[in-house]
């Protein structure tokens, strides 16, 4: 049960991109299955490392340094989609920053105009790729030092699971609810697309507070890179439970394909022209 205890912790709160286990006297088989549902659940790749005879049912089997190596994927994803959408992920997030530098510019001023004392982007730590930790960039929508109000605020959170959401938060001013009826806030996180950090399409990177907070299961979401638009932004726009939420995400990641993303940020376009944003 430690074992499993450490295992779901470290997932839960550090990079983790594979498990790796050497497998020995010391360490049962129920341990083991224990291990690979764990890892299943969450979407991690799970090596073994057998010295003597074992079953190589369900795993792909390779030689690693004088072992013999049981590989477990939970989840297949194709190099070559990989790459595509890395490329598609540079060009399109280049041409768009380019497009919208005068927008950019507009933006801030209002912003600025508005509370100068504040600053105009939002920079917050977010769980990316197998839990690596990046700052991802917003623009402000929320009065100066929002996040200290946060806790007050707390009762009025209609989102179940780890998530704090609210539809008419107070701390909202008026350029920014401008800016999330348009989505004009997510813009900035064309330049985490760019940096390599996000996607275009993916699971919506969660605060670290609340993305440590998730259960294993929910973890699989981190096994691709988060994007600025998924299934539910582009067709619930908010208006779905955590749980349908997270069930939305793990639909994506094993639907992915880039056609689906192509769909994917066609029906983003269109809900941001219905200015369905909150």
């Amino acid at each position: 049960d430690y074992i499993i205890d450490v295992l779901k912790h470290s997932i839960q709160n550090r990079v983790v991109d594979m498990v790796c286990i050497l497998k020995d006297e010391n360490i049962s088989d129920k341990v083991i299955e224990q291990i690979i549902k764990v890892c299943k659940e969450s979407g991690r790749e799970v090596n073994i490392y057998y010295k003597n005879n074992f079953n190589m049912e369900k795993a792909n089997v390779k030689v690693d340094n004088g072992y013999i190596v049981l590989n477990f994927k939970p989840v297949e994803i194709p190099i070559s989609y990989v790459i595509t959408k890395r490329i598609l992920d540079i060009i399109l997030s280049s041409i768009a920053l380019l497009l919208t530098m005068p927008l950019f510019l507009i933006i801030a001023i209002a912003i600025k105009l508005e509370s100068p004392k504040g600053p105009v982007f939002f920079v917050q730590e977010r769980v990316g790729l197998n839990g690596r930790r990046f700052k991802l960039i917003k623009f402000r929508t929320m009065i100066p030092d929002a996040e200290k109000y946060k806790e007050k605020l707390m009762a009025m959170n209609e989102m179940d699971g780890p998530v704090f959401k609210i539809t008419n938060d107070p701390r909202i001013t008026k350029v920014g609810s401008i800016l999330r009826k348009l989505s004009l806030d997510e813009l900035p996180q064309l330049i985490n697309v760019l940096k390599g950090e996000m996607s275009l399409v993916g699971p919506r990177p969660l605060p670290t507070n609340e993305a440590i907070k998730c259960e294993v299961v929910h973890q699989i979401r981190h096994i691709v890179k988060p994007g600025i638009t998924c299934i539910w932004q582009a067709t619930k726009r908010n208006n779905c439970s955590f749980r349908e939420w997270m069930k939305l995400d793990k639909e994506y990641i094993l639907r992915r394909n880039p056609m689906f993303d192509f769909y994917l940020i066609l029906k983003t376009v269109l809900a941001v022209i219905k200015m369905t944003g909150k």
